[in-house]
């Protein structure tokens, strides 16, 4: 569908230009320090892009990388997106998962489920307990196997970066 097509690539653009602009930030910070990113592209260039799973009804995208235009801490990050090839836009998991709803900060999911996925990282998992412990608060959504959907640490501290991206992949005949 043409419609769907443009608003995907818009939704992939917009990303795209946010990432150039933080770049750009970084490196016109030269007129303002003299630490030692001041001046760089942050390592936006070095940033990793992955579609991690293409399908007729979805495209799973992971962000992830080190960027750092100065300061104390670099933003060490694993984002993931799930795109509706089906209706455009982001996905709504909350088509997908029973009882989920859109907080007002992140997607909230329902105890039913939290006991789902709690019984699920001890099946499925192969990360260190610690990270997986932390999902419920850090917890976002992806696809990477054709058969299951992932629930991956995103959006968690520097001293926990070590954490990001480890997490349980779900079979679809489970969930």
């Amino acid at each position: 569908d043409v419609k769907i097509l443009a608003q995907t690539n818009a939704v992939l653009e917009q990303r795209h230009w946010a990432m150039s602009l933080e770049a750009l930030a970084c490196k016109s910070s030269i007129y303002q320090n003299l630490g030692p990113a001041a001046g760089s592209l942050g390592n936006y260039n070095e940033e990793s892009i992955k579609v991690s799973y293409l399908y007729t009804a979805l495209m799973s995208v992971v962000e992830s990388g080190s960027t750092d235009c100065g300061g104390a801490h670099p933003n060490n990050h694993f984002d993931p997106f799930v795109l509706d090839l089906l209706k455009g836009g982001y996905m709504d998991f909350t088509r997908l998962l029973k009882g989920a709803k859109y907080g007002d900060y992140k997607l909230e999911y329902s105890e039913q489920f939290m006991r789902f996925l709690s019984k699920a990282g001890r099946k499925y998992s192969n990360d260190d307990k610690e990270c997986t412990e932390l999902l419920p608060q850090y917890m976002a959504l992806m696809f990477d196997k054709p058969d299951k959907m992932s629930f991956v640490i995103s959006g968690i501290g520097h001293a926990m970066g070590v954490c990001l991206g480890s997490g349980v992949s779900v079979p679809f005949k489970e969930l």
